[in-house]
C-alpha cells in the first residue's frame, strides 16, 4: 500500500509539474485570490492547468486521507460568486452616496458662506460632515478591492493545497468571503453616517437662518437611498458568508448584519 500511495504521489508530481510553466504579469487582484500565497510568481497558461490542477488534487486526496467529497465546493464558489456580486453592489452604492453627499456639502457650504467659518457649530457639523464623506470613500474603495479579489478566487478550483493563482484553498476562499462581508458592512454603514452628518449639518444651518439649496435637499435624499442599497447588499453578503462557511465545514469570525439607522463608520480590517 506504502509503494502504491508512493507511485501515486509521483503521478500526480509529474502531472503537476511535467508541463513547461509560462510566467507573465500576473492580474490585477490575483494575490488576493491567492491570500496564503501573497503575490504570485506569475500566471500559468491555460494548456497546463487542468494537469496541474489534477495532480494538486491527487495529492491532497492522498496526504489528507479524505477526497473531501462530502463537501460540495460548486456550491461554496456559487455562493462566494454571489458574496463578491453582492459586495460590488455595497461599493457602488456606498461610492453614489458619497457622491450625493459632497454635492450637497458643497452645496449647502456656499450657503452659509457668511457663517461657516465664523460660528463654531456649524464649522463643527461642516467638519463632521466632511470626515464622514471622507470615511466613505475610503470604506467603498476598500469593499471594491474585497469584492475584486473574491470574484476571482470564487471562479477558480477550491483544492486542498494552495496553488498560486490557479486554485483557492478552503481557507482562502472562507476568508476572502470573510473580508468581503467586513468591508461592504463598514462601506454601507460609513454612507449612512455620511448621509446622517450631512442631514445634521443641514439642522444647523437652519437654526442659524440659512436657506438650504434644492440641490442639497435632494442630493441628501439620494445619498440615503443610496446607503439604503448598499446596506441590503452588504447584509446579503454577510449571509453569504455564513453559507460559505457552512458549505466547506470552515470557521471565522461571525459578522453581524447592518441595522444601521444611525450608522457607524465601521474599522476596515
Amino acid at each position: 500500500m506504502l509503494t502504491y500511495k508512493l507511485s501515486a504521489l509521483f503521478i500526480a508530481a509529474v502531472l503537476a509539474t511535467s508541463a513547461p510553466l509560462h510566467a507573465q504579469t500576473a492580474p490585477a487582484g490575483a494575490a488576493g485570490a491567492g491570500a496564503a500565497t501573497g503575490a504570485a510568481a506569475g500566471t500559468i497558461t491555460a494548456g497546463v492547468v487542468f494537469s496541474t490542477v489534477a495532480g494538486l488534487a491527487v495529492i491532497s486526496a492522498l496526504t489528507s486521507g479524505s477526497s473531501g467529497s462530502a463537501v460540495n465546493v460548486t456550491a461554496a464558489n456559487q455562493t462566494a460568486s454571489t458574496a463578491a456580486a453582492s459586495a460590488s453592489v455595497a461599493h457602488t452604492q456606498t461610492t453614489v452616496a458619497a457622491a450625493n453627499v459632497r454635492t450637497a456639502i458643497d452645496s449647502l457650504t456656499t450657503a452659509a458662506a457668511a457663517v461657516a467659518t465664523t460660528n463654531s457649530t456649524v464649522k463643527t457639523a461642516l467638519a463632521a460632515a466632511n470626515t464622514a464623506h471622507a470615511e466613505a470613500v475610503a470604506a467603498a474603495s476598500a469593499a471594491k478591492t474585497a469584492a475584486d479579489n473574491l470574484a476571482i478566487a470564487s471562479s477558480l478550483p477550491v483544492v486542498g493545497v494552495c496553488a498560486a493563482v490557479i486554485s483557492c484553498t478552503r481557507a482562502e476562499l472562507t476568508s476572502l468571503t470573510e473580508r468581503a462581508a467586513v468591508t461592504s458592512k463598514a462601506a454601507s454603514d460609513a454612507a449612512i453616517n455620511a448621509h446622517n452628518k450631512t442631514a445634521e449639518l443641514v439642522k444647523v444651518l437652519q437654526t442659524v437662518n440659512v436657506v438650504i439649496p434644492t440641490l442639497a435637499a435632494t442630493s441628501i435624499a439620494a445619498a440615503k437611498t443610496a446607503a439604503e442599497t448598499a446596506q441590503t447588499a452588504a447584509n446579503t453578503t454577510i449571509t453569504s458568508y455564513e453559507t460559505v462557511k457552512s458549505t466547506l465545514g470552515t470557521t471565522g469570525t461571525t459578522v453581524t448584519a447592518s441595522t444601521g439607522t444611525t450608522g457607524t463608520t465601521g474599522t476596515v480590517p
